[in-house]
């Protein structure tokens, strides 16, 4: 063979290794991703925006008060006299340093105030973190129970399947119309069209995850069972006042006990200002001392205090409010967690049991004759509803568990 074709063929078996090599690797399926419901919590918390621009604000507010706290800047002036001066002999100069400092606890007062505005802040955030925690827990399970629901979609397809394959079998005897077989392949084939919705859904749920925990939207998720719910008698509902932790009653507690800093800032802010100066001219020294008035106070400070004591009522008001609506909202929630797990001991008891020997009596019956189509595809319709709602409730019971320890601040 020619040395020509042989370096011909050993280019053409190399292109070849080539693409058979990068084909092998395009296709070779991406490992999903494992996630537990903590990990998906603790990944939200990290991609926190609302978290993170309230802990700016509050990082914010902290440097002002430090700003509050840090004297003046001094003042430095000098004066030459040039010839013909009346002012002061001709080539002297005047030197002259001056610092202002406020009426005692002025500054202290507007600091407290910028402090008890952050640790408000600090709630917020707080709640901002704990509202991330129960979004992350509803899209968890949101998309857990689309992939049950999808499960769920398989074995009634199944089951639909043996309902038509029945329905066939009762036609080619004779026993029944060709319009139950028909029935039965309409029914089988409606079960795709649920397939196609249930996947749109499991889509949705994931990429609301995925959007919360900042990761890509190709990221394809393995999620592991979230914690199976323990209904019991749930406890006498507590007071608003002895939840200390809750996020919203103490971002409300602290507003109340930062309007009445800024009220007293306010008051204080009337108090006079200083300025003690220093100065020299050709050896000689002297001190001063000025004094700033509120003359205008009738025109000025006074409707800064005005606006500082509504803001006090105000946010009295507003936790008055806050504590009312945390007690309405802790009634509803232990309320729905009782009537859950009512509902769940009852389809995991009876109906989930009864259902399913029904179904299966149904399916000896219709074969033999003795009940109609109808009764079997109704038969069959309560037991997968039973399943499913199984599934409904506890997620239901999961989500009405992550409200409650929200309220609680947990």
């Amino acid at each position: 063979m020619p040395m020509v074709e042989t370096r011909r063929m050993v280019r053409v078996v190399a292109v070849i290794c080539l693409l058979g090599a990068g084909r092998r690797a395009w296709a070779a399926p991406v490992a999903p991703l494992s996630l537990g419901l903590g990990q998906a919590i603790r990944n939200a918390r990290r991609e926190n925006l609302k978290a993170m621009a309230l802990a700016d604000r509050r990082d914010a507010l902290l440097a002002r008060r430090l700003e509050a706290l840090g004297p003046d800047e001094p003042d430095f002036a000098a004066v030459g006299y040039g010839p013909g001066s009346a002012l002061g002999p001709a080539g002297s100069v005047q030197v002259q340093a001056s610092q202002a400092f406020g009426f005692p606890g002025k500054a202290s007062a507007r600091a407290r105030s910028l402090s008890l505005q952050a640790q408000t802040l600090g709630a917020e955030i707080q709640a901002g973190l704990l509202e991330g925690d129960r979004e992350a827990t509803r899209d968890y399970d949101e998309l857990w129970f689309a992939g049950r629901a999808l499960q769920w979609n398989a074995l009634k397809a199944q089951t639909f399947g043996k309902i038509a394959v029945l329905a066939r079998r009762r036609m080619v005897k004779g026993t029944t119309s060709e319009v139950e077989y028909l029935r039965a392949r309409a029914s089988l084939a409606g079960v795709d069209d649920e397939k196609a919705d249930l996947e749109a859904a499991r889509e949705d749920a994931q990429a609301a995850l995925d959007s919360l925990m900042g990761l890509p939207v190709s990221t394809r998720l393995q999620l592991r069972a979230p914690p199976p719910p323990d209904p019991g008698t749930p406890p006498p509902p507590p007071s608003p006042d002895s939840m200390p932790h809750n996020p919203v009653l103490a971002a409300a507690r602290l507003q109340v006990e930062a309007d009445r800093a800024r009220l007293l800032a306010a008051r204080r802010g009337a108090l006079p200002d200083f300025d003690a100066s220093v100065l020299e001219s050709r050896g000689q020294f002297g001190a001063g001392l000025s004094l700033s008035l509120p003359l205008w106070y009738w025109f000025n400070e006074r409707h800064a205090v005005a606006a500082a004591l509504k803001r006090v009522q105000a946010g009295r008001e507003g936790a008055l409010e806050a504590r009312r609506r945390v007690g309405l909202r802790l009634r509803e929630e232990l309320s729905l967690l009782s009537s859950l797990a009512r509902k769940l001991g009852n389809n995991r008891d009876n109906l989930v049991p009864l259902d399913a020997r029904a179904w299966r009596l149904a399916l000896s019956n219709y074969h033999y004759g003795q009940i109609d189509y109808n009764s079997l595809q109704a038969a069959a319709n309560a037991w997968l509803d039973a399943r499913m709602n199984q599934e409904a409730l506890k997620r239901d019971y999961r989500e009405a568990l992550a409200d409650l320890d929200y309220l609680e601040g947990k």
